[in-house]
């Protein structure tokens, strides 16, 4: 398990523990899309990270499944926040914020108090044994904010 927060300021934070039996492993959980927002999952990692690289691929193919108990969530840069589960598609939320995985009700507690993601995550990895640091973070971004992408205005001729 994991457990991911996001904010309401678009910033979202993940454990990197990976949980399997009796052991734990390190993953990166957070990822970039190309719309300048950040995508994640949590529950059976296997099934999660084949889902986000569909996503990530341009949604080649059929869809996974996810296992049960997986959810990926999709942050994009004007704040909208989407959660897919199962077999469904994504869908959109009201909310403005969320958390997920294991430690969600500690994150979430820690968010509803005005906590950033990066804070509620390391609030709820002091308390979830499936949890645990390092932490990893990763803002919204506008697609003129992404590396490599220049910005031009055409200005008319005197």
């Amino acid at each position: 398990m994991t457990t991911i927060a996001v904010d309401a300021n678009g910033l979202v934070c993940a454990d990197t523990q990976l949980t399997s039996d009796n052991y734990a492993l390190r993953v990166c959980k957070l990822f970039r899309m190309a719309n300048g927002g950040v995508i994640s999952g949590s529950g059976v990692w296997f099934s999660a990270y084949a889902w986000i690289q569909w996503h990530l691929a341009g949604e080649m193919g059929e869809r996974p499944t996810l296992a049960r108990g997986t959810e990926i969530v999709m942050v994009n840069p004007d704040g909208s926040i989407l959660v897919a589960e199962g077999d469904g598609p994504a869908f959109p939320l009201l909310d403005k914020t969320i958390a997920l995985g294991c430690g969600r009700d500690i994150a979430r507690a820690a968010l509803a108090r005005g906590l950033t993601a990066l804070e509620a995550v390391a609030e709820a990895v002091q308390l979830d044994n499936y949890s645990s640091e390092p932490l990893q973070s990763m803002q919204t971004l506008t697609p003129t904010e992404l590396p490599g992408v220049d910005t031009y205005t055409k200005r008319k001729r005197k």
